[in-house]
């Protein structure tokens, strides 16, 4: 069951993007897979016993699918990979049948983490996240004095943050778990936010250490990593965390009760694959699966995997749809312009163009020329141009006068922008008369975005 769902997930894959690694063929991962299949029912007499011992009613409870005996399970496992292998076999030739080689559990464990990690890696490149994953590390690591900002002033002003937010948790009673879990996590988010990869991980430790019974363990080594850091002095601006701390309280100065949302370390790293989430990154989830050593535990890390990734994949395939559509929408407005334009004709107001969807999804190399775009609702942005691998497409792309671009903060997702709606990256913000307000959350964004562009552009420079 955990091989034939990554080899379903594989060939949604292989239906959005054909296989393109040079160092390993699709044949050979396919076959690497298919080779635990057959370690495993090579073992599995020393696992689940003999017939003889299936009659004597001593294993009758592992027994599934009505089957009678072990080999009859062992012969409906391979049975029901079988189809499924041989039509893989003629897409991708090349493969060839394991070898009976006797295995351990642990060897088969281990035979299939590499296959689990490569097809994490394909999915996060099929989505984009892998290039906005690596935009994002180049952007911490090139962090200096801006000429256009105040960058050390700001950062310091970040660094502060989560260190404020910390030194609130010290005046904290500790029956208080579900402010305490939610000051951790904020301070977590502003560690992320000043781009401090080390304070991000210690407090995460110490998040992971919450229980509801049980926050001063969780309380005790955030202020630990809080002491680690240099603490913090406290000034005239702490004023206003007293009342904040009062606002949580009713009338009566009595807590206020409610659900806490509390998810446990092992809870929290299987929802973590792919894109990450504030209890746990992606490497966390790497990690998990390196460190793997039984197959209960692979199981779940792949399950929760599969379902995210199919989740995605299914999204991207509406959306490469929704492009199709808008492509052949949009050829047709052109058309019938050209065709008015011959015949000199008019038909009185010019029509409104077609509004094209919002995300769009397509099989492209993300270039690193970094431009502003102006997409749509959305404030002139940074955007990186995108390159379609489908010649097909990049032909209706530039006959319509348009390109795909990847906003920057944006974790993988497309936009067809007109060229005429796109600049060169100066690293300095374009007004629009006709945007109107700007709402602060997208203001703060868009703010954070434009240094992360700048980073970016410093670090290929260097």
């Amino acid at each position: 069951m955990l091989v034939a769902s990554m080899l379903g997930l594989e060939e949604n894959c292989n239906l959005l993007t054909p296989w393109e690694r040079k160092d390993l063929t699709r044949s050979a991962w396919i076959s690497r897979l298919e080779g635990a299949i057959y370690a495993w029912n090579d073992i599995s007499p020393m696992i689940f016993g003999s017939p003889d011992m299936v009659r004597n009613g001593k294993i009758n409870s592992i027994m599934a699918n009505g089957a009678e005996t072990p080999s009859q399970v062992r012969r409906d496992s391979m049975n029901t990979t079988e189809s499924d292998r041989k039509r893989r076999k003629i897409e991708s030739p090349g493969a060839s049948t394991p070898s009976a080689i006797s295995h351990s559990v642990s060897q088969i464990i281990t035979i299939l983490k590499q296959p689990l990690l490569d097809l994490e890696a394909r999915v996060a490149e099929i989505t984009n996240l892998a290039v906005a994953t690596r935009d994002a590390e180049l952007a911490d690591e090139n962090m200096s004095t801006d000429g256009s900002e105040d960058d050390k002033a700001n950062q310091e002003r970040l660094e502060r943050a989560w260190k404020r937010i910390v030194n609130r948790i010290r005046n904290t009673p500790t029956k208080r778990h579900v402010q305490i879990r939610e000051m951790v996590v904020d301070a977590i988010a502003a560690a992320r936010k000043a781009h401090l990869s080390n304070v991000v991980s210690e407090l995460r430790a110490a998040l992971l250490q919450y229980h509801p019974s049980a926050a001063g363990r969780c309380k005790a080594s955030a202020i630990e990593a809080l002491e680690a850091h240099g603490d913090y002095i406290e000034d005239e601006d702490d004023d206003t965390d007293d009342d904040e701390d009062e606002a949580n309280d009713d009338g009566g100065g009595v807590v206020q009760d409610e659900i806490p949302s509390v998810i446990s370390a092992e809870a929290a790293i299987l929802v973590s694959c792919l894109e990450g989430s504030d209890d746990a990154t992606r490497i966390d989830w790497i990690n998990a699966v390196k460190d793997c050593k039984t197959i209960s535990r692979l199981a779940a890390l792949n399950a929760a995997f599969v379902d995210n990734a199919k989740k995605r994949l299914e999204k991207l395939e509406v959306e490469r749809d929704e492009l199709s559509n808008a492509l052949t929408n949009w050829e047709k407005e052109e058309e019938r312009r050209n065709k008015n334009r011959a015949g000199k004709k008019t038909t009185g107001k010019p029509q409104k163009e077609t509004q094209g969807p919002s995300e769009v999804w397509a099989n492209v190399r993300i270039t690193d020329e970094i431009c502003m775009a102006k997409a749509e609702d959305y404030p002139w942005w940074p955007a990186k141009k995108c390159e379609p691998k489908n010649p097909e497409l990049a032909k209706s792309l530039k006959s319509l006068d348009r390109t795909l671009v990847s906003l920057i903060g944006e974790m993988g997702g497309l936009r067809v922008v007109k060229n005429e709606k796109m600049v060169p990256f100066t690293g300095k913000k374009i007004a629009d008369e006709g945007q109107g307000d700007i709402r602060k959350e997208v203001r703060s964004q868009l703010d954070d975005c434009m240094t992360m562009a700048r980073r970016i552009l410093r670090g290929r420079s260097s």
